[in-house]
């Protein structure tokens, strides 16, 4: 949604029924088939939350078709691009972050995805007032996911007042990364994301 197509090149594809987040299975086949993209910066329509949408709600069996779908993804951006092979295995674990995270609210009652979730990819949070002890303790399990061939989601936590002071979490979050520079592999650049800053790590 909030695109717009020339006919001859989405004729050629089925829009699936039934699927929640349908344009995971739809839009990046679309994309792959144009030869020029526009993009205007002119609002053409309003997106309203509610408290009852699919992203409010504990997920269900259907949602989990989603991660299927960018398995797909992954594999026909691999076999197409492979060059961009990191950068698509990245956001794939955000994705299952994301899950993880909506798994994780008051509400949801079956946890069986959220072990199956967790086992493909661990995360570790930091805060910034963190002790050096305890920062070392947090490395030592860090490199243990690594060794048991895990990958790891690394969170600079930033609470009340500390936004303010982004430079040190970016300075906790390098300290972290040169510890483990002989163990683990960067997946691509530190982002902001609320009051987070998150890097993926992989076993060299």
């Amino acid at each position: 949604w909030g695109k717009i197509y020339k006919k001859h090149i989405i004729s050629k594809y089925e829009f699936p029924v039934g699927f929640l987040y349908e344009d995971q299975i739809f839009t990046y086949k679309i994309l792959d088939e144009c030869t020029k993209v526009a993009i205007s910066d002119k609002v053409g329509y309003v997106y309203i939350q509610r408290d009852g949408s699919i992203t409010h709600k504990p997920l269900k069996e259907m949602d989990f078709r989603t991660l299927d779908a960018f398995k797909e993804q992954v594999q026909y951006i691999q076999g197409k691009y492979p060059e961009l092979r990191q950068a698509v295995i990245s956001k794939f674990a955000d994705l299952l972050f994301k899950y993880i995270e909506r798994l994780t609210w008051d509400g949801q009652e079956d946890y069986s995805y959220y072990k199956v979730l967790q086992s493909e990819l661990k995360q570790m949070k930091i805060g910034l007032k963190i002790s050096d002890n305890d920062l070392n303790i947090k490395i030592r399990k860090i490199k243990g996911f690594l060794e048991d061939g895990d990958k790891v989601k690394i969170m600079i936590i930033f609470r009340g007042r500390e936004m303010a002071h982004k430079e040190i979490g970016n300075e906790l979050l390098n300290r972290v990364l040169k510890e483990l520079e002989e163990v683990a592999i960067v997946e691509g650049k530190p982002q902001f994301a609320g009051r987070n800053l998150s890097v993926g790590i992989r076993k060299k």
